[in-house]
């Protein structure tokens, strides 16, 4: 079973839809985190600094990599105890890479409809 933890910077919700803008990392994120709930060999938290500050302190690697780098370091992405990305999250090739699924983007998926080309 892979276990995946993701450790993101302080924000008030994990959509990116609570601010004057959308934040579209963030939607592609809760998207790739309900992709990943629909596997029972994958699990995958998500701790916001805000929401889940004792998830930070409770896991000293990660807060090893606050006192060393700061918040710049968040997100940081844990699978099992190792580190796989940190500063960002993961992107759709990162992920396949960790987990064996494939992710596509709404872009890709028009490009593959459209041939690339717009309506």
């Amino acid at each position: 079973m892979k276990n995946i933890k993701i450790y993101e910077p302080a924000m008030c919700c994990d959509t990116g839809v609570c601010g004057p803008g959308v934040d579209q990392e963030l939607l592609r994120m809760k998207s790739v985190n309900k992709v990943l709930e629909q596997h029972d060999d994958i699990t995958i938290h998500r701790y916001n600094l805000t929401n889940s500050p004792e998830s930070f302190m409770e896991n000293e690697l990660v807060t090893k990599l606050l006192q060393e780098e700061g918040p710049n370091v968040l997100p940081i992405t844990l699978v099992g105890n190792l580190v796989m990305k940190k500063g960002d999250y993961p992107d759709n090739e990162e992920w396949k890479k960790i987990t064996g699924i494939a992710f596509t983007t709404e872009k890709e998926k028009k490009d593959v409809n459209t041939g690339g080309k717009c309506c």
